[in-house]
């Protein structure tokens, strides 16, 4: 019953509920390719396809005011009033990016719903998911700097916390590289990708944030 639970308090959480909502969104998408692709059974192609937008819609609410997260994030680093290392910098252009991705994906929720209308909905969709790609890679490079640091102390003077800041490092290096390619293939900057790999990325991503997440503290 523990597991039982956990589970329901785990999905209590807001970022929980999204990432569930991810793994059936992108599950949707890889086994509509799968079965678009690989069996050519069209029925289910269109089924997991429904199951893949009707999560993608539902996500979208979950994250509403998001892009405020980034805005005081960038304010937080600027009120110090210090000199910005090369690991601020990444982090102001990552939340900007950020920031940007979920701003006008609002704007795509409201257009898709009906609130708004005569908007280029595609071009909202560039724009968004460019936002999303490079705030994505700027979070990398920002992450790296950062593990840079740490792989050059030597392994007896590393702290617990540097330790599990390792550890975190090495999660969050899952759960952006396989996001970095999502984004990339949303904004047609990686258009090499198939949706199946692409589903697959964000099945990896969002069971990797599950795990992290569980069990709820």
């Amino acid at each position: 019953m523990s597991i039982v639970k956990n589970y329901l308090d785990l999905i209590d959480s807001a970022v929980a509920k999204d990432k569930v909502g991810k793994l059936l969104q992108y599950s949707g998408l890889f086994l509509k390719w799968y079965y678009q692709k690989q069996t050519q059974n069209v029925d289910l192609a269109t089924r997991f396809a429904a199951l893949q937008s009707g999560c993608a819609l539902a996500r979208k609410l979950f994250r509403f005011s998001k892009s405020l997260v980034y805005t005081e994030q960038i304010r937080n680093i600027l009120k110090q009033g210090q000199t910005l290392s090369p690991t601020d910098v990444f982090k102001i252009l990552s939340s900007i990016g950020m920031a940007i991705y979920f701003f006008v994906d609002h704007i795509i929720f409201l257009v898709q719903i009906g609130v708004i209308k005569n908007l280029d909905i595609e071009r909202l969709k560039k724009w968004s998911n460019s936002g999303w790609f490079y705030g994505v890679l700027f979070a990398i490079l920002a992450d790296i700097v950062v593990y840079k640091i740490l792989a050059s102390k030597d392994e007896s003077r590393l702290t617990k916390a540097d330790s599990l800041q390792k550890s975190k490092l090495h999660i969050a290096f899952v759960k952006n590289i396989t996001d970095l390619q999502i984004a990339g293939w949303l904004a047609k900057k990686a258009t090499f990708l198939s949706e199946g790999w692409v589903g697959l990325m964000g099945i990896i991503h969002s069971l990797v944030a599950l795990w992290e997440l569980y069990p709820p503290k």
